[in-house]
């Protein structure tokens, strides 16, 4: 399906390659490149690439996340971070940078109580901060 009929406001990916920001980028949507590595995020910064996702969550830790964000390149990007994040380190990944999360659960009934307790752990999270 064309993501322009459903009027998709963006295209989340797993990876980042040229070929997808210019796609992207000719139907005007943004595209929310999907990295793991620091070396994945400025190669897709390099293509043209604002809003980051890195996935899995498992592969960059908050440390490690704040870590590769002290690069002055990703002054002006958004990061996400996506791929079962656990609801006790939104708070920390907030802190070390990261602007969001994605929250890639299937949505089944049965999973649906998972993800509105997901959504209330987001929010308290993000409330707490300074």
């Amino acid at each position: 399906m064309d993501a322009r009929i459903v009027n998709a406001a963006f295209i989340s990916t797993m990876f980042t390659i040229p070929s997808l920001v210019k796609i992207s980028s000719s139907v005007n949507l943004t595209l929310l490149g999907g990295v793991t590595t620091k070396e994945d995020a400025l190669n897709a910064i390099s293509y043209g690439v604002t809003d980051l996702k890195f996935y899995p969550a498992h592969k960059v830790s908050p440390s490690q996340l704040e870590e590769v964000l002290q690069d002055s390149l990703f002054k002006n990007i958004n990061i996400i971070v996506a791929g079962n994040v656990k609801s006790t380190e939104f708070k920390n990944y907030i802190k070390s940078g990261a602007h969001g999360f994605a929250i890639g659960i299937d949505c089944s009934e049965a999973n649906l109580v998972n993800i509105g307790y997901k959504l209330e752990k987001m929010n308290d999270a993000l409330l707490s901060l300074p």
